[in-house]
């Protein structure tokens, strides 16, 4: 199997995403394929998932993962892109917004919510990105979307200024539309000012690696590592030369039937990894191979 798995990246703020793939694949030095499995905007810092050579096959499966970010929320301003890169277009003075108004309002947020995402943002609506229509002055109606907020702690208030959160949510949340509605409950207005990744699904800031570090390939946390615990079934000859010919008609015989739908079985050949299956209806399917 060639080059395959996961890079834990700090993203530093003042860069995109694909800057740091561009930085990545330059300092592993050779051709291979590099990709991200979830943008963080430029403004923002924290936990960037990087799928390095065939495990970009599973950039697909990783973005559907929970997320967790720390959040600060500038009170009292409005902008176009519900942050603070964006111009002002609502300020006033905010006065008399207790602890316990903040904490009534959070409250409210936790669970299941309908949220519309931000104007800037890469939805695609009427094959256009939404932040095609806000640069061209144009409307367009957002279609909102259901997200899971399952932890929502506030960390600090600075009265009148400024709220810290810990927010732990569903993948295709909008940290900077929450911010915007935090203040349109609070009966005011508010923007997004700084954000902090901290947690990707089982990646977090803690084993997170700088972005100007001497990268070599032992800091690649490999397929098989990732999928740590997941079922192995190692294969007789037969059957691997059947996986390797993409027939997987036989293995439902040859493992039994008793996993959960969704589930992720490794196959192995002689140790190797040979391909990551899962468990559809009553059958299996291929997520990946790899050719050894």
């Amino acid at each position: 199997m060639g080059l395959a798995g996961f890079l834990n990246i700090n993203k530093p703020k003042g860069i995109t995403s694909h800057d740091v793939v561009y930085k990545i694949r330059k300092k592993l030095g050779r051709p291979i394929k590099v990709g991200h499995t979830g943008t963080l905007d430029p403004f923002a810092e924290g936990v960037l998932v990087l799928a390095v050579g065939q495990a970009t096959k599973l950039t697909s499966l990783l973005q559907h993962q929970d997320k967790a970010y720390i959040a600060r929320v500038k009170l009292g301003i409005q902008t176009d892109t519900n942050d603070t890169t964006g111009d002002v277009v609502k300020e006033l003075v905010v006065d008399n917004i207790k602890e316990s108004d903040i904490l009534a309002v959070l409250e409210k947020f936790k669970g299941r919510i309908i949220q519309e995402p931000p104007i800037y943002s890469a939805i695609h609506v009427n094959g256009k990105r939404l932040y095609e229509y806000a640069r061209n002055n144009q409307t367009v109606k957002i279609p909102k979307r259901e997200v899971s907020i399952k932890r929502l702690d506030l960390l600090k208030y600075q009265e009148n200024d400024y709220l810290d959160i810990l927010i732990e949510c569903s993948s295709g949340t909008y940290i900077r539309s929450f911010g915007r509605d935090i203040g349109d409950a609070l009966g005011i207005c508010a923007t997004l000012k700084e954000l902090k990744r901290i947690m990707v699904g089982s990646f977090d800031i803690e084993n997170s690696l700088d972005l100007d570090i001497d990268l070599c390939e032992q800091d690649i946390i490999t397929v098989d590592h990732f999928f740590y615990s997941a079922v192995e079934i190692e294969l007789d000859d037969t059957a691997a030369l059947n996986v390797r010919h993409g027939k997987l008609d036989f293995l439902a015989q040859y493992i039994g039937s008793d996993f959960a739908v969704g589930e992720i079985i490794k196959l192995k050949y002689e140790g190797n990894l040979l391909a990551l299956v899962e468990k559809f209806d009553s059958k299996f399917r291929f997520v990946i191979t790899f050719f050894l």
